[in-house]
């Protein structure tokens, strides 16, 4: 049986920017090392890579 499964992956290259503490499980350089196996295997060629937008005071409310 065959199954067409989309697969959405979000990225923004500025996420290696920050720092969210020493005790904060989002390590970002970690998410930085994910992007490069994705696109060094060919990965992205089989998803859908969207680039979240920055939230506005708006959105956040």
């Amino acid at each position: 049986m065959s199954y067409n499964k989309k697969v959405s992956y979000f990225y923004n290259p500025d996420v290696g920017n920050f720092h969210y503490g020493p005790g904060h499980p989002m390590k970002p350089h970690r998410l930085s090392v994910i992007h490069s196996l994705v696109l060094n295997y060919g990965l992205h060629k089989k998803m859908q890579i969207y680039r979240p937008y920055r939230a506005s005071t708006h959105d956040m409310c």
